[in-house]
């Protein structure tokens, strides 16, 4: 997720903006201090993969 993010200049807060969560959620995730829950791994894999689509 973290190179991904890089990789497209997404910041952590606009991340968290499109996921609909917090960005110290999308901080703690990224160093491995939590992980997201099913329906926030379902929006960001549809996020990852429009992205990729309009690339």
């Amino acid at each position: 997720m973290i190179q991904w993010r890089k990789d497209r200049n997404i910041p952590q807060i606009q991340l968290a903006e499109m996921l609909y969560v917090s960005p110290a959620t999308i901080s703690n995730t990224e160093r491995g201090k939590r992980k997201l829950r099913p329906e926030e791994k379902q929006r960001l894999l549809y996020y990852m993969d429009s992205l990729e689509r309009n690339a």
